[in-house]
């Protein structure tokens, strides 16, 4: 007996600190047993339970659908499990709790109650509910952000895409995800924006480059990349980007450094931008020791032309001017209008002796050349200056200073020439 008495005290004992709710009852619903955790939800002691339904205990819609499942119990014979959305009456609480019911039988099998087994889920459930509610606003970012948004492992796999970018691949995400771009794209874009991926996992740190896509029409749009290192927990590193379409600001930016550097009148570069490539030129000859050359061309008697056929006529010849230098020179010179009718060519690179072949020949280029005017077609000639890097030069102005010198040496001596300075 005393046995017998201490194996119950055991078991009650279990029950009570098993970290569930645990109770049996009758078939008409009366609670037969309830451990501490059931007492301490009602605000009862455990013997206080004993006997009472749950319409004591529950709210009424809590208490049909309790009754509801326990009847489901009784006659099927079969245990179920169920999620129970129960209002306490004692604290007016709403808890959730994931409860496993079962029949209880005598010796002949009859069914003569249920008991139960109640975890409570209420904490959970909220943090589904949050998590839910996250993943719907992410969701919802991810597929309307006017980004490309991607994850990627060490090997350059996807990982994650966005819509968009399986809009852009014209893929269905299935068959991006576990590919490279070295298998997605042609060429050797995949190849690039894989070793821009590598400098980032190599470098641990947040990089932004411009990167280039070729679609399947074969047409060529930019992207700014922002991409950076991503450890989530338990994951090995990857690598998130997110990519924005920047071709229409692109082509606007070049339009304008285009402009910026170009001289309205003629299409070919202007003074400013001519200067600052010849001051790299200098640097460039003074650190290596190579040869440099600039050519100064202006055309002879311009101001005459202006005076007789107007100022129309000499934007004609400046323009015909531009063009006809241009197709002279070579793909290495820099050609640029520099003045009111004077041209510069700058020629990397390049000997005094070597200019002076190439002026000597544009020069002479000039003799028999019509320019379509109204209401006559012009002729012009034009006179030249060149000047060399000189080892003893410390600035680039003494470069510019020589050839002006020549180029005004060639007028003295009567124009339609090219002169060096000594």
């Amino acid at each position: 007996m005393q046995k017998t008495t201490e194996e119950l005290l055991g078991l009650r004992a279990l029950l009570d600190n098993v970290g569930a709710h645990i109770f049996t009852k009758d078939l008409q619903g009366r609670y037969t047993y309830v451990n501490r955790l059931c007492a301490e939800m009602w605000q009862l002691a455990p013997e206080q339970c004993v006997g009472r339904f749950d319409n004591e205990l529950f709210d009424a819609e809590s208490t049909r659908k309790l009754r509801e499942n326990d009847l489901k119990v009784i006659t099927s014979g079969i245990a179920q499990e169920n999620e129970e959305s129960n209002v306490i009456k004692a604290t007016g609480a709403t808890r959730i709790y994931l409860v496993v019911k079962a029949p209880i039988r005598n010796e002949a099998g009859d069914i003569i109650g249920i008991c139960g087994v109640a975890t409570d889920i209420t904490e959970r459930k909220r943090l589904e509910v949050a998590l839910a509610q996250q993943s719907n606003l992410l969701n919802t970012v991810l597929h309307n952000i006017e980004a490309n948004i991607y994850l990627k492992d060490h090997e350059g796999r996807y990982v994650y895409v966005n819509p968009r970018v399986a809009n852009l691949l014209k893929l269905p995400t299935s068959e991006i995800i576990g590919r490279t771009d070295v298998e997605l794209l042609p060429g050797n874009i995949g190849a690039e924006y894989y070793s821009n991926d590598q400098k980032v996992f190599e470098t641990g740190t947040k990089m932004t480059m411009e990167e280039p896509f070729i679609d399947k029409d074969g047409n060529t749009r930019y992207y700014w990349s922002t991409k950076m290192p991503l450890q989530l927990p338990g994951q090995p590193e990857m690598l998130i980007g997110f990519s924005t379409d920047v071709t229409e600001q692109r082509a606007l930016r070049m339009e304008l450094e285009r402009r910026a550097n170009t001289d309205a009148l003629t299409g070919i570069y202007n003074r400013l931008f001519f200067y600052q490539v010849a001051e790299q030129e200098f640097l460039r000859s003074r650190r290596y020791g190579t040869s440099m050359s600039l050519l100064i061309i202006d055309i002879d008697h311009f101001k005459s032309i202006n005076d007789t056929y107007g100022h129309h006529a000499g934007d004609v010849v400046l323009q015909a001017m531009a063009r006809h230098c241009q197709r002279s020179v070579r793909d290495c010179d820099t050609l640029a209008r520099v003045g009111g009718e004077e041209f510069a060519v700058l020629m990397p690179e390049t000997t005094q002796a070597d200019a002076l072949i190439m002026a000597a020949r544009l020069c002479s280029s000039f003799e028999g050349l019509l320019m379509a005017m109204e209401p006559k077609d012009i002729s012009v000639t034009i006179s030249a200056g060149i000047s060399e890097f000189r080892a003893s030069d410390t600035n680039l102005q003494s470069i510019f200073t020589r050839a002006d010198r020549a180029l005004y040496k060639a007028k003295r001596l009567g124009r339609n020439q090219v002169c060096v300075d000594e």
